[in-house]
């Protein structure tokens, strides 16, 4: 393949947002070659380009553009017309390669683009005296300045605001329809197609409503209708392995939950099962913990094996990536670091020796449970 040499010569372009006829009219719009290439050799945010389609007046909004960095090569392609002897012979020049030349000028380094919105409009009347004040300023006409007069102006005139819009960029709205509506079109013969739109129903929600109870707060005997009726839609080996844990211990937290048992579907645990078979208390000494409906942990003196006790681990400079499934035993704790640097352990999970003998002294549970079974020092 043959080889061009490229010139070292570095080159600006202009992405100009118009049709050029005059090339020294174009550059008077950017403020002139000379500020044009200043602004050009400046890098970041600060490296912005005006443009104003009228420059000469002083209420033109500009719109801004930007130099960024590019790789191109500036072409000066020249066509050669070919000559013929006769008037009628017709020769079609564009066909033939011999007829044109291409040269390269040099490698484009920056290139201003304009991508930003153009701001609003106002053009003044000619004899506004507001007008008239502003080409004096911009001239420095001394006897102009002199000879204005505030009573002059008109009191139902308008000052132009420096900018109506602060919106640079175009909103992603994309123009899509409700996507609660359904678009229906009906065609009958002689008559013109008749478009009617229907709102669907509602999508259903992703969670089971589920009760949520304060500490001291009357606990709810059963599940809402919209939990069993969603729960009919769960495998019901999953519903019974979940089942049969409440059974054998009414307060459960997640992480023991998931530690304990497998289902086919986890994800059906937290949205569907657990709020048609227990309530959630959100505060108190069984935070975050699930309890059977219809069973009342205040009135019942086993229910202290099942307080949670919060563990906190300071964390490491460089965090390891998050599980994503819940290991068999994690709810357990005995005595080896955590996982996570948060966890919720039950009493009757905590395995570690010196912490269990605090745990089963005798003397400790209360007869009345106010803020919790256990006195207030840590474990």
């Amino acid at each position: 393949a043959p080889c061009f040499p490229i010139p070292t010569q570095t080159l600006y372009s202009v992405e100009y947002p118009g049709r050029v006829l005059d090339g020294n009219r174009a550059l008077d719009t950017l403020g002139g070659p000379v500020a044009l290439a200043q602004v050009g050799a400046v890098s970041g945010e600060s490296g912005m380009v005006d443009l104003r389609y009228r420059p000469k007046d002083l209420f033109s909004r500009p719109i801004q553009g930007r130099f960024v960095d590019t790789s191109n090569i500036l072409l000066r392609v020249t066509r050669r017309p070919a000559r013929t002897d006769r008037m009628d012979e017709e020769v079609d020049s564009a066909t033939s390669s011999s007829d044109w030349d291409f040269e390269a000028v040099g490698v484009i380094r920056k290139t201003c683009r304009f991508r930003a919105l153009a701001d609003f409009q106002y053009l003044p009347e000619k004899e506004n005296p507001y007008h008239k004040l502003g080409k004096a300023i911009s001239a420095v006409d001394v006897d102009a300045l002199t000879k204005f007069r505030l009573d002059q102006v008109d009191e139902k005139s308008n000052v132009p605001p420096p900018a109506f819009s602060r919106n640079y960029l175009p909103l992603d709205y994309r123009y899509l329809p409700n996507p609660l509506a359904k678009r229906t079109i009906t065609r009958e013969e002689g008559k013109p197609s008749k478009v009617e739109f229907e709102l669907k129903p509602r999508l259903k929600p992703n969670r089971t409503p589920q009760f949520v109870v304060d500490f001291g707060d009357p606990i709810p005997k059963g599940p809402s209708e919209m939990a069993v009726k969603c729960i009919k839609d769960v495998l019901s080996s999953d519903v019974e392995k979940v089942r049969e844990c409440f059974q054998e211990r009414p307060i459960w937290t997640r992480l023991a939950l998931e530690g304990t048992i497998a289902l086919k579907n986890p994800y059906d645990l937290y949205r569907t099962i657990l709020p048609a078979l227990a309530y959630n208390c959100q505060n108190g000494p069984w935070r975050d913990c699930w309890i059977r409906f219809g069973y009342d942990p205040l009135k019942e003196p086993s229910s202290r094996a099942y307080q949670v006790v919060e563990v906190r681990v300071k964390g490491n400079n460089h965090a390891g990536p998050r599980a994503k499934i819940v290991l068999p035993g994690a709810h357990v704790f005995n005595g080896r670091p955590t996982v996570a640097r948060n966890v919720l352990f039950q009493l009757c999970d905590i395995h570690e020796a010196r912490v269990r003998r605090v745990i089963d002294l005798p003397a400790l549970p209360r007869i009345v449970c106010d803020v919790s079974v256990l006195p207030p020092f840590p474990l």
